[in-house]
Order: C-alpha cells, then structure tokens, then sequence
C-alpha cells in the first residue's frame, strides 16, 4: 500500500511539472523541460532499484524500441547539422519525451488503477479550464469582448497549446460520465464539459474546432447507424449540447464579430488569410530541407534555422518560422524518412496493435479519440515542443499499451538499455539546467535589443550563456548579442564574437549588419558598405538590414543603388523601409526626380493611405528641392509668429506658403486657426469649409471649430458640433464633449 502511495505521488509530480517555479524565464518550457529531466532521473532510478526483483517488469515487445533508436539517430545530426548545440538541446527534449513515456508506464502498472489516473486527468483539467475564467471577466470588462491574446495562455505559453491541452482530456470525462453513478457527479461533470468547450470556443484555434466537428459528426453518424442510441443520446447530451451552447454564448459575448467562432472559422477560406498561408509556406520549407537532405535530415532542431530564408524577403522583423506547425513534416525535415517511421511507430504502434487485434473495448475507444484530438494539433501546431502536451502524450501511450499488451508475447529485457539511458538522462538535466538559465538571461538581452540601449557591464554580460543554447528564442545569435555591450570598449573582441555568432546562424543576416556598424566607427568605410549589402541581399524586407544598407547608400552618394534597393524592397510592407528609401532619393537626387521616381509617390500613396508623409510628398513633386526649403522656411516663420500671438502677420505668411504650395492641407488649417484666434470667425469658417470642399478633411477638425465658434459668440453651446467631432475621434472634441457638453447639458 505504501508502494502505490508512493507511485501515485510520482505519477502526479510528472503530469503536474508544470506548477513549478520559472523564475521569470524567456520561455516556460525552459524551466519545465529542465524539471520534467530531473523528475524523470528520480524516478527512472527509482524503478531501476525498486523493481529489481521483477524480471518481467522491463520487457517489453521490440517496437518499444523505436524510440530509444529514434534518439539515438537524432544525435547522429552532430555530424551533420548547421547547428550542433541545437541538435544536442533537441535530443536531450526527445529523450525526456520516451523516458517519460516508460516512467508512467511503470507507474500505472504499479498502481494498477484506471479510475485514479482518470481522477488525476480530470483534476488537471478542471485546473487549467478555472484559472482561465477571471482573466476572461476581466476582458470582457474592459473591452466589452474577450480579446483571445489578452488573456494569455493559462498553463501553456500559447492558446492553441491551451486548447488543445483541454480537448485532450474531453474524451476521458465523456468516459468518467458514462460510468459514474452518482447523479451530482454526473452533473458537475456536466458542468466541467460546458465550461471547458466554452473556454475552447473562446479562443477559437480553428483546428481545434473543426476537429470537434469532425469527432462529434463521424461519431455520431457511426452510433446512429449501429442503432447505439443510448451512447448516441449520451454524446449528445455531455458534448454535444454543451459545444452548441458554448458556440452561442461565444456569438453573443465577442460583439467584435473577427473574435467569434464561426467568424474565425470563416475565415480560412479568405485568400487574405495570413495564418493559412503561413502554414502552407512553412509546409514547402519543410519538404524543401526534406529534398535538399533526404538521407539524414537537415538535423533535429535545424529546421528552424533553415526556414528563416522563407521569412527573409517578406517580414519585417525576425519572425522566425520556430516550428514547421506540422510536427510530421518537421521531424520528416529533420530526421529524413528514417526519423519519420520511427516516431510515427513510437505514437501509433499501440495504436495499431488494438485495430490489428480489434480490441475496440469502451475505454480503448476513448484512448483513440485521444490520440487523433493529438494527431489533428500535429498536424497544424507544435504539440512536440510543449511538455505539457508531450507529458500527456507520454500518458495517453502508456495507458493504451498497459491496456493492449499479451503477457505471452516474445519481448525482449529493456533493462540494460535503461541502464544505459540513465547516463544520458543525467547528461539532459545538464543541459536543460544551461538551457534554463540561458532564457532567464535572455529576458534582459531581449529588453536592451528592443530599446537599443547597451550600457550594462560588459564584463557582466560575458558571463551569460552563449553555448546552449548559442541561438535565442528569435533564433539570433546570442554571440552577436552579446557583441553588442562591448562593441564601443573592445571592437576586437566584439568582431570575434560576431563571427563566431555566423557560424551558429549562417542564415539570418544579422551578426553581418552588426558587422557593418564596428566597421562604420572605425571608419573601415568599405567592409562597412560591404557586410551591409550582403545581409540587405538577403533579407531586404527586414526593417534593420534595410535601414542600415540605405543609410550607407546616402552617405556614400551611391545613387546607382537605388534601382537595386527599389527591385528588392518591392515586396515590402514597412513604410519605415520606404520612407527611408524615399528620403534617401531625396538626398542624392535632390531636385532631379524623374518620371518613375514621381509614379512611385503615386504607389505609396495607395499603399500606404494613412500616412501623411507620403501625401505631402506627393503634393509636392512637381517642386524643385530649393522651392521646398523656401516654403518650408516661410512655414516655419508662420509657426513662430503664431507661438508668439501675431496672428494677422502669421496668416499673411500662411498665404503666402499656401499660393507657392497650394496642395498642402496644413497651411489652410494653420489660417482657419488663426483666424479663430484672432477673432475673425467669418474668415474662419471660410478655411473651415475650404479644407473640407478642397482637401476632404472630415476628421473632426471643422466641427471642433464651429461649436467653439458657437460658445465663443454665445449663439449656442456647441455642443452638436463637439458631439460630431467627438464621433469623427477628434480629440479636441471628445475633451469638449464629455468635460464641457455632459457635465453642462442633456447628451444631445
């Protein structure tokens, strides 16, 4: 008795990993990862010693050993890989992931109780669907709607790891309330399924939708055809019903219609869909590597790195494809076709056992529903970098072998091999210690990148990990980032670090641009112009490569670059990109813009409609460079006799701007303005609707003006005109309306 007690305790520390510390880590799975290894060491040892005496208790049939070779291959890309430290990190997550898989095997067969592991599911899942509810009030409370990024992830550091992690277990309440007989047990379970189909519907992963769809409709069709009414009416009534409901009260909470279910799932079908798209570009980069490395993979781990070439002409920012969202396609990349059999016999081969023995008993049912909920998120997420999925995952194949295996089949006595398993566990609790600390470090690198602000100790900063991991979580170079602090103090040492940092990531561009920056201040103009270009070659959409490059092109007067800049930024969607590519034309051809350079302000323009900058440049490309510093000049002398209260000369100049720069909306404005200021509330009106009639100003501004005109002559309060205003999102007007208006007047 004490022996079971024991184990149950166990089972529950390995499920509930996930309720330990992370001491602020960049990443949850850090800290997990690194628990779930030294959980694993006890209790592997644990079993190692306390079942000695059960000959019978380490065999198993042979392939159990896919796994065990699955690793084992996955460390061959040491040889391979363009990062080692990453194939290395990755196996050691692999190894975790098997030997927690025949850790919980040991235990349930110890424990021997199907109702204590369902009771142990059934508390997690209550757990995670709980604490999830007061961040939804809260939403809900300053929005009107429940905005899915805003409330995060409960447990998971993701939505759709959280979803998935509840649907998961769905398929073991539906068993728990077929076989309890206690009425007020049934109920609350009842309740739990309500609340946990709410909490999937109001996050909305579209494959997780779909998936329930597609379980409750097959399901059903399948019961209704065997004439099971009784399960049919019980799949009805404890997922069916609460599903539907869960899918009403989501309508009616998301007034923002894009956050709704069906909204959400609508919207697969858009063209514009960026999700789908993104999905389907990751798909192609995985069996790209796959065709470029068929025989060994391009190594566990390296997809990653490979894949940034996918995001290099398209992105903004390093928005690195981590994960291929298609664990299949990724471990095919990885791994080769090898790799993919393996792991596909490690997940399916109990799987395969119960159909060839065609032991469709109820709670192997359950155990398959399960599994394919696992194999739709493998299919369109990354359950396989997330150990809380991956713990459940190692549960759920326990369960299903403990339930199918043949005592009197031929095995094979996987002791030795545990053994032997025991020192590299111990050599993964190292390396996830590393990898644990490196994104607690990592959280500090990040915050300075962001800022752009390096003035901590250097000395500090070159104690910090840069092995293993050597990329952080955007896959940059950690070396690179470090070179950063020392870059000013110790540039030698900071190019060290950067060529080192290339070696780890040869792909993403950026140590090259940092490159170019030491170059710059030590006035190696060349090398500096050089690493630029290269990095802008290959990843020109990326707001720091192509900023950097441009500003070399305008301080070098390279103006036969800006052809080459424009062909390569065309797919770009940053206006910091144009803005400093048109700024650059500017400066090197100052008054010579030609034809096309003028059709271009006409292209910006349309693609970028809200910004200004590009309109007023428009305006004024029939404008030599001289004409617009002169108008800029009288602009500026307007401005400062209006600071200084002398409206009547301010407005003259105001004219005179506007007659050599009639397209130019602000000068009309500055007049109307200063005309209110002045007194001269006819001639204000006149530029008030002037900018309305002539430049289609309708933001506000006019009505602002107009109600102020009313309380200034005493003629009315204004107020219509502020509440106008204040509904155009002017913000003047919303100050007048709710300060002035509501606390005076009726809400006209």
């Amino acid at each position: 008795m004490k022996k079971r007690i024991v184990e149950k305790a166990l089972l529950i520390v390995i499920l509930f990993h996930w309720l330990l510390p992370n001491f602020n880590s960049m990443d949850n799975i850090g800290s997990q990862w690194f628990y779930l290894s030294v959980i694993n060491l006890i209790v592997l040892t644990y079993n190692l010693i306390f079942q000695k005496s059960r000959d019978s208790f380490f065999k198993f049939d042979k392939w159990l050993l896919a796994p065990i070779i699955l690793f084992f291959w996955g460390l061959t890309g040491i040889f391979n890989a363009a990062n080692t430290s990453e194939v290395i990190i990755e196996s050691a997550r692999y190894l975790n992931v098997f030997i927690t898989f025949f850790n919980i095997y040991f235990l349930i067969k110890s424990i021997q109780s199907l109702n204590f592991v369902i009771g142990v599911i059934l508390f997690f899942l209550v757990y995670e669907v709980s604490i999830l509810f007061p961040k939804f009030y809260q939403s809900y409370l300053e929005n009107g709607f429940i905005k899915r990024e805003q409330v995060g992830a409960g447990i998971a550091a993701n939505i759709n790891i959280a979803t998935y992690s509840i649907l998961l277990k769905i398929p073991f309440l539906f068993y728990a309330h077929l076989k309890s007989k206690n009425k007020i047990i049934r109920r609350l379970l009842l309740l739990i399924s309500f609340f946990s189909f709410l909490v999937i519907s109001i996050f909305a992963t579209r494959s997780a939708i779909i998936c329930v769809i597609l379980l409750l409709s097959i399901t059903g069709f399948f019961l209704l055809i065997k004439k099971r009414f009784f399960y049919l009416k019980k799949l009805f009534l404890i997922l069916a019903v609460p599903f539907l409901i869960s899918i009403v009260i989501n309508k009616v909470i998301q007034r923002n219609t894009s956050l709704n279910t069906i909204e959400r799932l609508i919207s697969i079908t858009e063209n514009n869909d960026k999700s789908t798209s993104n999905r389907i570009k990751y798909y192609k980069e995985a069996l790209t590597e796959f065709f470029e490395e068929p025989l060994f993979g391009v190594g566990i781990g390296n997809y990653k790195i490979h894949s940034i070439r996918a995001i290099l002409d398209s992105e903004r920012f390093y928005i690195v494809p981590y994960h291929t969202h298609n664990d299949f396609l990724q471990v095919l990349a990885e791994l080769s076709i090898i790799g993919l059999f393996l792991y596909i016999v490690f997940i399916y081969g109990g799987a395969i056992l119960v159909f060839l023995r065609k032991n469709f008993s109820f709670i192997n049912i359950i155990f398959l529903t399960s599994l394919f909920i696992y194999s739709f998120d493998a299919s369109f997420n990354f359950p396989h970098a997330r150990p809380i999925i991956q713990v459940f995952l190692a549960l759920l194949l326990a369960l299903i072998l403990h339930f199918n295996e043949q005592e009197n089949s031929l095995k094979i006595n996987f002791k030795p091999v545990f053994i032997l398993l025991i020192f590299f566990l111990a050599g993964s609790v190292y390396i996830n210690k590393r990898v644990f600390d490196s994104l607690i470090e990592q959280n500090i690198l990040a915050y300075d990148y962001r800022r752009g602000i390096y003035d901590r100790d250097p000395e500090t900063i070159k104690t910090f990990e840069e092995d293993f991991p050597n990329l952080n979580t955007s896959t940059l170079p950690i070396k690179a980032l470090k070179a950063n602090y020392y870059s000013i103090s110790d540039p030698k040492a900071a190019l060290i670090k950067i060529d080192e940092a290339i070696n780890d990531n040869p792909v993403i561009m950026f140590p090259q641009v940092l490159k170019s920056l030491i170059y710059m201040k030590q006035l190696k103009i060349d090398s500096a112009y050089y690493y630029s270009r290269l990095a802008f070659d290959k990843g020109p959409t990326i707001d720091f490569h192509a900023v950097s490059f441009l500003n070399y092109v305008g301080f070098l007067g390279k103006e036969n670059d800006l052809n080459y800049v424009k062909n390569k930024i065309s797919k770009s969607n940053s206006d910091i990109i144009w803005t400093k590519y048109i700024n650059t034309l500017y400066e090197l051809k100052k008054n010579n813009l030609e034809e096309e350079d003028k059709e271009l302000l006409n292209f910006l323009v349309d693609k970028f409609p809200s910004n200004k900058y590009f309109k007023n440049l428009n305006s004024t490309k029939e404008l030599t460079f001289d004409e617009l510093k002169i108008i800029d000049s009288i602009g500026k002398k307007a401005d400062s006799l209006f600071q200084l209260k002398n409206y009547e000369k301010a407005i003259g100049l105001y004219n005179l701007a506007n007659e050599l720069h009639p397209g130019e909306p602000a000068y009309v404005q500055n007049i109307a303005v200063s005309y209110f200021r002045n007194g001269d509330f006819d001639k204000c009106k006149i530029f008030l609707n002037k900018l309305y009639d002539e430049f289609g100003l309708d933001n506000g501004f006019k009505e602002y003006y107009l109600g102020s005109i009313e309380v200034k002559l005493g003629t009315g309060n204004g107020c219509d005109y502020f509440y106008k205003s204040f509904d155009k999102a002017y913000k003047r007007g919303e100050i007048m309306y709710k300060n002035f208006c509501l606390n005076k007047y009726e809400n006209p």
